[in-house]
């Protein structure tokens, strides 16, 4: 499934926002990640540590299968990175949360010569904002 997910800490309701072409190969990377109390993410596993794998729940925000249908993994990618993008702000995942920083303004930063297309496609999304959902 492609979509935007959430891993949960029940205890202290911060979140964790994440993206993917493929969520449930994605949750089963998390979790073997986080059962051996070894996460790449520190602010998670310093938590992870602190509050048990068990205060933890995997949550899918968004199914957006209907982006299979879009020929170009580009667009695909950049509309997944936006709606990530709201998510996070939706959530306050990155002051709040297990988030360390906006992957869309980190592509931003890397790739300035695409900002213009997904400035476009950002607006797109978000005035025809149905709880962020796209329909291409």
């Amino acid at each position: 499934m492609i979509g935007i997910y959430a891993i949960k800490n029940t205890l202290n309701n911060k979140y964790y926002i994440g993206e993917s072409i493929n969520i449930e190969e994605r949750w089963e990377n998390h979790k073997l990640q986080m059962g051996k109390n070894h996460h790449r993410n520190k602010k998670l596993k310093k938590d992870l540590l602190k509050y048990g794998i068990n205060s933890f729940e995997f949550i899918i925000i968004r199914d957006l299968d209907y982006l299979k249908t879009i020929q170009s993994s580009e667009v695909i990618e950049n509309i997944l990175l936006i709606i990530e993008s709201l998510y996070m702000n939706k959530y306050d995942s990155i002051n709040n949360g297990y988030n360390k920083s906006n992957s869309l303004m980190a592509k931003l930063r890397r790739h300035p010569e695409t900002a213009q297309e997904l400035m476009n496609l950002y607006q797109k999304i978000y005035q025809n904002n149905d709880e962020y959902s796209y329909k291409i």
